[in-house]
């Protein structure tokens, strides 16, 4: 019987150490298996770490050429406001002297002195083509002869043409 009994714990102790083996084998192949994923999970954070580092560099380039850009946009604008301005505050002048002009003739009522006395303007500045125009800011009369009869009445409705609308001298002003 002890000759089955040792039979028997040598069958069990061959089946535990055959089970330790496949253990310690399939622990090994987990080992490894962790080991590979470990790398290619550190691999990939350093791909996407490198990738991201990538985009940020390049979202700031980009930034910078769109603020770039909107500075150099905004400093046009601010230019051409800049001149329109000046531009309107030239034409306020030109009309300031224009008025001053008018009032002169309204009370200086000779035909003479209207003839000796008017201006010959020049326009303050060239609208671009860009730009729709101001205004045009010269005085145009075309009167070769206030005494001739017919120029008479005409003298006496001077007009500015200006976006369509018609300044008119008082009556008398041509008479004498």
């Amino acid at each position: 019987m002890e000759l089955v009994r040792n039979i028997e714990v040598r069958k069990v102790q061959a089946n535990v150490e055959i089970q330790m083996l496949i253990i310690t084998s399939d622990s090994q192949k987990h080992r490894g298996q962790v080991a590979f994923l470990s790398k290619l999970i550190q691999t990939t954070r350093d791909e996407v770490n490198t990738c991201f580092s990538e985009i940020i560099q390049e979202i700031k380039q980009m930034q910078t050429k769109v603020l770039d850009f909107m500075e150099k946009e905004e400093a046009a604008a601010l230019g051409k406001l800049g001149g329109s301005i000046q531009q309107s505050h030239n034409r306020l002048l030109k009309l300031e002297g224009d008025s001053i002009w008018l009032r002169t003739l309204l009370a200086n009522r000779s035909d003479q002195q209207f003839l000796q006395a008017r201006p010959h303007p020049t326009p303050t500045s060239a609208p671009s083509p860009s730009q729709p125009p101001l205004g045009h800011s010269g005085w145009a009369f075309d009167i070769p002869n206030l005494r001739c009869p017919e120029n008479q009445e005409e003298g006496r409705k001077m007009s500015r043409f200006e976006h369509g609308q018609l300044f008119h001298l008082p009556h008398g002003s041509g008479d004498r």
